[in-house]
Parts: structure tokens; C-alpha cells; sequence
């Protein structure tokens, strides 16, 4: 019971998070959401700096395919399983870190201006084990992201 509990309020908080960050994409200002379309590049970079490797340059590429798809890669350290809940979740545990800087996933969330569905392919550090991710950002409502949260969830715990 407690763990249903437990699992329970990660959701709700989850969900919560989530809804207010889209909310306040969606509806601030056109001027706003102009800086945050520009912002996203400097988001991801961010995140690929958080993910060097000690005393390592990153190396990061970009591609785009002509048409709908973007491509954004880097050499350094792939994912803990913390930082898959931290993207799924948009749950941060980089407050309590003083080696990175921000808030894990509260800067990646602008890439959903960009496009909404935005999958991550990657490999965990400790195993090497790949995976990949789809993050669903389309949900208009509470129990939209709440369905696109539980989606993500059996990927991290079963892969």
C-alpha cells in the first residue's frame, strides 16, 4: 500500500509539473516563446556540458533531415536511471547537485515549442544497455500527461 502511495505522488507531482511548465509555454507571450524557440539549442548544449566526462571536451553534432526531423547527438556519458525519471518526470534532482547547473528537464522542455514528441536514444552509463525514449509532450489536459507519463514508466523499470 505504500508503495502505491508512494508511486501515487510521484505521478500527481509529475503531472503537476509538467502541465504548469507546458501551460506557461503555451500561453506566454508570442515574444516570449520566440526566446525560448531560440533558447532550446543552448538547453541542449546545457545538457550534453552536464554529461562530459572529467576533464573531456564534448564533441556534439547536429543534423536535420531537410523535412520534419532533427538530429542532436553528443559523445559524452550516457544516461543514469535517475536522469531517465528526471526526464520523464520532469522531476529534478540537480538542486541537491553542485556539478551541474540547472534544472534537469526544466530547460529541456522548451525543445516541445520545437515539436512536442521528441525521442531520446541513448545507452545507460553503468550497463552500456541502449534504450529509447519517446517523450509525448501533446497532452492538452492533467490526465493527457498523466496517460504519457504511465507510457514512459514500464520503458525505465523493464528495459
Amino acid at each position: 500500500m505504500i508503495h502505491d502511495i508512494k508511486d501515487t505522488m510521484l505521478l500527481n507531482s509529475a503531472v503537476g509539473t509538467i502541465f504548469n511548465e507546458l501551460e506557461k509555454l503555451r500561453k506566454s507571450s508570442k515574444e516570449t516563446q520566440e526566446i525560448f524557440r531560440k533558447r532550446w539549442i543552448w538547453e541542449l548544449i546545457q545538457n550534453a556540458s552536464d554529461c562530459c566526462r572529467d576533464g573531456e571536451k564534448i564533441d556534439i553534432e547536429i543534423k536535420f533531415d531537410g523535412h520534419s526531423k532533427l538530429l542532436f547527438g553528443h559523445n559524452g556519458k550516457g544516461f543514469k536511471e535517475e536522469n531517465l525519471w528526471s526526464m520523464v518526470t520532469q522531476i529534478s534532482n540537480k538542486q541537491s547537485d553542485d556539478e551541474t547547473t540547472g534544472q534537469f528537464g526544466t530547460g529541456f522542455i522548451t525543445t516541445t515549442l520545437l515539436s512536442p514528441k521528441i525521442t531520446i536514444e541513448s545507452f545507460l552509463e553503468n550497463d552500456n544497455r541502449p534504450f529509447d525514449l519517446n517523450l509525448d509532450r501533446t497532452g492538452q489536459t492533467r490526465g493527457e500527461i498523466r496517460e504519457s507519463i504511465k507510457k514512459n514508466i514500464p520503458i525505465i523499470i523493464h528495459r
